[in-house]
């Protein structure tokens, strides 16, 4: 720590270009297993919601021998989205509001995210957690973010544990509360959410913000970071 702050732990989890969503959650997205594009592409023509999102998945990531092409992503996912389909309105939004396949547009995209996440898709309530806890296409609102996390890890989000437990131990967002934010890491830890494990391993060695001082779990939560190959934790 120094005067202004304890930066090595004060960092939430906003990486939100390009996450693993199948990583994040114990929530199951739909998954491309090798399902007959053309049957696809027929069920697409009839509405289906599940086959569009697919569609939109493989265009994405450019999987079945398929170039990427994100324009059709965008659409498929956004055409999923108007069938109903949360996981195609999480997706239609996130790429509308980062401009991916079509121009950059916020309040589109904040709207397609907010109703997905109202409606109960867990990843974009993570989502939108990172945006206002970050500020990064939206105003800064850490109130705002710390609501969306709570719903998040309360719907099978495994990171969003790890945003909270920062959130806790800086108190921003909400109250601080060192008991709180050290239980919200540890459950992130335990489920491999490896800045969590490298978080409450430099709490432990330092004393930081209310967590106690204590070598044996520094080096435990410190040790598995550093077989994952982070060169802070092998110092």
């Amino acid at each position: 720590c120094d005067p202004h702050g304890c930066r090595e732990i004060n960092k939430s989890h906003d990486k939100i270009d390009h996450f693993n969503e199948q990583r994040l959650s114990k929530y199951s997205t739909p998954t491309y297993r090798g399902e007959n594009i053309a049957d696809l592409q027929q069920k697409a023509t009839g509405g289906d919601s599940t086959s569009l999102y697919l569609l939109g998945l493989i265009n994405e990531k450019g999987l079945a021998n398929q170039s990427h092409n994100l324009l059709k992503a965008h659409s498929y996912y956004c055409r999923a989205a108007a069938a109903g389909s949360l996981d195609g309105s999480f997706k239609c939004g996130a790429m509308t509001i980062e401009g991916k396949g079509e121009t950059r547009d916020f309040p589109k995209g904040l709207s397609q995210l907010t109703n997905a996440a109202s409606s109960g898709n867990p990843l974009a309530n993570w989502y939108l957690g990172v945006l206002f806890d970050s500020g990064k296409y939206v105003e800064q609102n850490s109130s705002e973010a710390f609501s969306y996390f709570t719903k998040a890890a309360e719907l099978g989000v495994v990171d969003a544990y790890n945003n909270l437990g920062l959130m806790y131990l800086t108190g921003r967002g909400t109250v601080a509360d060192p008991y709180k934010g050290k239980v919200n890491l540890e459950n992130a830890a335990e489920r491999d959410v490896t800045v969590a494990q490298k978080a409450l391993g430099l709490a432990y060695a330092r004393g930081l913000m209310g967590i106690p001082y204590d070598l044996n779990e520094a080096r435990k939560w410190l040790s598995i970071v550093a077989n994952k190959g982070d060169l802070e934790a092998k110092k």
